[in-house]
């Protein structure tokens, strides 16, 4: 039975040694399925209303809105693609090809309010991986605690499955 990881990217040098780490995994012969995971904050100005519930009357016709959206979405996805997936999968592989007892899925998700602690959770619910692994970012302990972050997030909300948060 294949160990299923969900490992959540975001092109930072932490997200990065998260993949590394799945890698060196890989080395001592695990047999896994690998979800990488990226998030994309729509901006405001692409969103119904701009994203608030307050505004009076839509400024935009609906078919422009989703017209400027598509067009957004087909480009973040095509440099989510190139500049975080792509080299993710790489490090993964490291000269190596993906093997019956390795697989490597790329899923990208476009979420409103930037949420992304929030849709790795949700991913990770969905999917029923065993274990979700993320980079901690190298915040000093106050402003995790003030701000939070989404490793601390992920940590302290996902219940009954394996978090690996790697430095």
């Amino acid at each position: 039975m294949a160990l299923r990881l969900l490992v959540a990217v975001d092109g930072s040098e932490q997200s990065m040694g998260a993949v590394r780490h799945v890698r060196g995994v890989l080395s001592e012969g695990c047999v896994c399925h690998i979800t990488l995971f990226h998030v994309s904050g729509i901006p405001a100005e692409l969103l119904e209303n701009q994203g608030s519930v307050y505004t009076d009357y839509e400024r935009q016709s609906h078919k422009e809105m989703k017209r400027r959206r598509d067009s957004w979405e087909k480009k973040t996805r095509a440099a989510v693609e190139n500049e975080i997936l792509k080299p993710a999968r790489q490090a993964l592989l490291d000269d190596s090809e993906e093997s019956e007892s390795t697989r490597i899925l790329s899923r990208l998700e476009f979420e409103p309010h930037h949420r992304v602690a929030s849709s790795i959770l949700w991913e990770a619910k969905r999917g029923e991986y065993d274990a979700v692994v993320v980079g901690r970012h190298g915040h000093s302990h106050l402003q995790e605690f003030l701000l939070g972050s989404v490793s601390s997030k992920v940590i302290h909300h996902l219940e009954d499955q394996t978090v690996w948060v790697v430095e």
